[in-house]
């Protein structure tokens, strides 16, 4: 979906248009529509999908770090450790949007990157490697066998609603806005280079990493009752506690993994906050006091929610980013149908 949003907003530029989610509704529907009204609606569903997406993942910043601090240093995860977690989170990324991509996204970004390789390598080589390897290869080959019939099998609601359903709101509520940070990111890029970078490379890297980092979690020993006990009695945060205790020096694994949790969550707040920013003023380089606004607006949704959440703040973000993706799923309709038609057209290999 971002690849085929990229597809849209490029050909939308050399139209003319700004660089707003808007714009992928071209040139499937004509200027004159897309400039009124109903482009004013596409832009304000598109806002809202993608601040409830990151809103989300703040709040669960808090509960998984609440947890893993509790679990590593007996902090007591209580409902103000959580709040305050997120909101310096908040501020955090808050001054990264502001100083501009050239300085605190760039270097965040960097930083998030290298922690994230050092900490996988790491993992992987802690546990069993060749094992690792071959469970890795098994599970996409019985992904590949299973993806068409588990997609289209109602598993139970509960499951629907808590897995497939959310992740897939999640992600698609992601695409209008994150086509638009990266065609802005991407400039003096070629379409190839993006789309491959995109469609092909991020995917790649993330589902090796990924696996690696939960296929260590089936050699720690005692599996059974270390993981699947406490994922049962405490939820997903406990899947990556047990992990963490399950390594060498633990108290300073665990104080890695709390930073990379940290910057992931904060790179994706700027990265969200300064898109936004510049589609809803039409600058490429947008004022510093609209990023902060809705660097500042996210944290503080997010503080609402897990406040007003009870004992479940974790189906509160998931209903959430639910709700607000069903719009969206209608808008990416649109540029995937003129992605595809613009590959088959073959402005793909011109661009």
């Amino acid at each position: 979906l971002g690849s085929v949003g990229v597809i849209s907003l490029h050909r939308a530029q050399k139209a003319g248009l700004a660089l707003r989610p808007r714009a992928l509704l071209y040139p499937l529907v004509s200027v004159k529509h897309i400039e009124g009204p109903l482009g004013s609606v596409v832009d304000s569903l598109c806002f809202l999908a993608v601040v409830a997406g990151t809103v989300g993942p703040i709040g669960f910043l808090g509960v998984q770090l609440g947890s893993l601090l509790e679990s590593l240093f007996s902090i007591t995860s209580s409902l103000s450790l959580q709040a305050g977690l997120i909101a310096f989170l908040t501020l955090f990324y808050s001054f990264s949007a502001v100083s501009g991509v050239a300085k605190g996204m760039k270097w965040l970004s960097q930083l998030n990157i290298v922690l994230s390789v050092i900490i996988g390598v790491f993992v992987f080589l802690y546990f069993s490697p060749v094992d690792v390897i071959v469970q890795h290869f098994k599970a996409q080959a019985l992904m590949l066998k299973n993806f068409i019939p588990l997609s289209l099998k109602n598993q139970g609601d509960e499951w629907m609603l808590s897995w497939t359903w959310f992740y897939w709101s999640w992600f698609i509520g992601y695409a209008p806005m994150m086509s638009v940070i990266v065609t802005r990111l991407s400039k003096g890029r070629s379409l190839r280079q993006i789309i491959l970078t995109v469609s092909l490379v991020c995917p790649l890297v993330t589902n090796i990493w990924f696996s690696f980092l939960g296929g260590s979690l089936f050699h720690i020993p005692n599996f059974n009752p270390t993981v699947l006990e406490r994922l049962g009695s405490e939820g997903l945060p406990a899947a990556l506690t047990s992990l963490v205790l399950a390594l060498p020096l633990t108290a300073l694994s665990g104080f890695l993994v709390c930073i990379l949790i940290f910057t992931f969550l904060a790179t994706t707040g700027d990265s969200v906050s300064f898109s936004l920013s510049m589609a809803s003023s039409q600058k490429s380089d947008p004022p510093k006091k609209e990023r902060l606004f809705w660097s500042l607006s996210m944290g503080l949704l997010a503080l609402v929610l897990l406040l007003s959440g009870g004992n479940k703040p974790i189906a509160a973000f998931q209903n959430i980013i639910i709700l607000t993706a069903i719009p969206v799923t209608l808008i990416m309709s649109f540029p995937l149908v003129n992605g595809c038609r613009e590959l088959l057209l073959g402005t793909f290999s011109k661009s």
